[in-house]
């Protein structure tokens, strides 16, 4: 999990563009640049790792299958994210992630679960935002599924 910065109004505070020393709670927690030459009304930047948030992402293996149908194969995948807050408040969160797209005709790519996710067809990306308590872990699925010919092979 990564810490981001949003700052709003930063325009009056005469920015210059450069590297910033991050301190997190008193601890150096490295570098990060700020970008000045941007447009946008709020100002991005990295603050590090948050190493009290803990994400992990595994296939959970019942939503997984492949199957033959006629002349194409057809096979699904599903995962699981937990998200552990281990802090003593609570947090607010995006969580991202992405599916398969495709350009091939040939090749179908349909999202199945998402959890109530945000969801662009044209990149594929899924996102999340969450409220998650101190000492809480929330957990989000996803599940696709990938229809090609079964003549042709893929890597998922």
């Amino acid at each position: 999990a990564f810490l981001i910065a949003k700052m709003v109004d930063w325009g009056r505070l005469n920015l210059l563009d450069g590297h910033a020393n991050i301190y997190l709670d008193g601890v150096f927690k490295g570098i990060s640049y700020i970008n000045t030459r941007s447009t946008n009304d709020t100002l991005d930047f990295s603050l590090g790792i948050d190493e009290s948030v803990i994400v992990i992402r595994e296939k959970v293996d019942e939503f997984c299958e492949s199957k033959v149908l006629g002349s194409n194969k057809k096979e699904t995948l599903g995962y699981k994210i937990k998200v552990r807050n281990s802090k003593s408040a609570a947090i607010s969160v995006m969580i991202q992630d992405q599916i398969p797209i495709s350009t091939n005709k040939e090749i179908e790519i349909e999202l199945l679960e998402s959890s109530s996710a945000k969801y662009e067809e044209s990149t594929g990306y899924l996102s999340w935002k969450h409220e998650i308590p101190a000492n809480q872990t929330k957990e989000i699925l996803f599940k696709y599924e990938v229809k090609y010919p079964k003549s042709g092979s893929i890597n998922l």
